[in-house]
């Protein structure tokens, strides 16, 4: 979490040789700003979600060997799909902010879906398509940085975005689980999941309105 802050960009000073700077006007930028909220949703539900898949999947009936290969499920197409995901950001007029946006809300459809499950065959196609969908997000990070920031500011923006997401990442498992401790239930942290994904996905579908309008007022100019 500390390391993201590290990561910003050396410039040589006039005085005392190469310094590191940190770039505080990025946190001036609305845009910028709400993708850094938009964030926190996303990784709060993502660590949320690998933590407690097992237990949901165990709760159901599977044996706690059968749980633990969900996760291995999500890995596996996690990687494929960043792969994929990069390939695609590349394609000319692809937006990664667009595909950060779509991704978002198509994934939070899948954890209330989960309560749904019974079988391991479920849990393992569900397990899979939530790793190849969610695997977008971190794929198109820095793309997403620069069209909104620009490359001067990549460092930067990826240095704050790195330590808003790993302050989430330690909070979301234990949001969910104080809801699961105080409704003895897994339906209440898996739906929260369901609404922080999609409260993301509008988020930064706010961002792609926000530029848009930015752009049509510039080009009025």
């Amino acid at each position: 979490m500390l390391i993201g802050l590290a990561l910003v960009p050396k410039v040589r000073g006039q005085h005392n040789g190469e310094q590191k700077m940190f770039n505080i006007n990025i946190l001036r930028k609305s845009s910028f700003l709400l993708v850094l909220i938009g964030n926190v949703p996303t990784v709060m539900a993502v660590y949320a979600l690998y933590s407690y898949l097992p237990m949901l999947a165990e709760s159901t009936g599977l044996a706690k060997l059968e749980s633990s290969y969900l996760i291995s499920a999500v890995g596996i197409t996690n990687t494929l799909g960043r792969i994929l995901a990069g390939w695609i950001a590349d394609l000319p007029h692809i937006s990664a902010l667009r595909m950060t946006t779509l991704a978002s809300i198509i994934a939070g459809i899948l954890p209330s879906i989960f309560l749904l499950c019974s079988s391991h065959a479920t849990f393992l196609i569900l397990s899979s398509l939530f790793g190849l969908i969610i695997s977008v997000i971190p794929s198109v990070t820095s793309a997403l940085i620069v069209e909104i920031l620009g490359k001067q500011d990549l460092s930067s923006g990826f240095g704050m975005l790195t330590f808003v997401r790993g302050i989430a990442a330690l909070a979301g498992p234990p949001i969910s689980g104080l809801i699961h401790d105080t409704t003895n239930s897994y339906s209440a942290s898996f739906y929260l999941a369901s609404v922080e994904l999609i409260a993301s996905g509008l988020i930064h579908g706010c961002v792609v309105l926000l530029l848009h309008k930015r752009r049509h007022q510039y080009q009025a100019i």
